[in-house]
């Protein structure tokens, strides 16, 4: 069993934080998000639960439903995103764990790969003390070259689609890999 507390912050950025009913370790691991987020990785926030840490995610301010990903043109948003949404909610986590334990967490890391691992590395950058210990895995950074492979990669398939696997193919791929 845990507590769950879901909350929004700075207009857009929803948040939750999951506290572990019995044996809380006494510390805090913040997950980080993937891709354009828009989602709290409860996936992520799982297995921390589970080795007894008090654990928090956000959605980043928007929506993974969004996806024209208009979020990119309003600049409070790509700023929450980018930069400041795992600063915004580590305050109010850090609090929650109080309120809940009476006492606030002994130590505090933030973890996070791809986008999360840029998240980590923003928190490294510009909020140095909200965490005692930050991993960043595979940081997805200098994200104008990133498009731009993304692009390139796609674009012999966006001119031939005919040369696009379709399920059947992919399959047959599959099972010849495997054997």
């Amino acid at each position: 069993g845990f507590c769950r507390v879901t909350a929004v912050i700075d207009r857009t950025v929803h948040f939750e934080a999951w506290l572990p009913a019995r044996r809380w370790n006494s510390d805090l691991e913040t997950v980080g998000n993937g891709g354009f987020a828009g989602s709290i990785y409860y996936f992520e926030m799982a297995p921390a639960l589970q080795e007894g840490y008090a654990t928090a995610g956000t959605d980043t301010g928007h929506s993974a439903n969004d996806t024209t990903n208009a979020f990119l043109s309003d600049k409070a948003t790509l700023r929450e995103w980018g930069r400041t949404s795992i600063h915004l909610i580590t305050g109010p986590t850090k609090a929650i764990i109080h309120a809940f334990y009476g006492r606030r967490p002994r130590y505090a890391y933030f973890v996070g790969g791809s986008t999360g691992g840029d998240q980590a590395m923003a928190e490294a950058e510009y909020f140095p003390d909200d965490y005692n210990g930050i991993v960043a895995r595979s940081p997805g950074l200098d994200y104008a070259h990133l498009m731009m492979s993304f692009i390139h990669t796609a674009r012999p398939s966006a001119q031939n689609p005919a040369a696009l696997l379709g399920p059947s193919q992919e399959s047959a791929l599959n099972r010849a890999v495997l054997r």
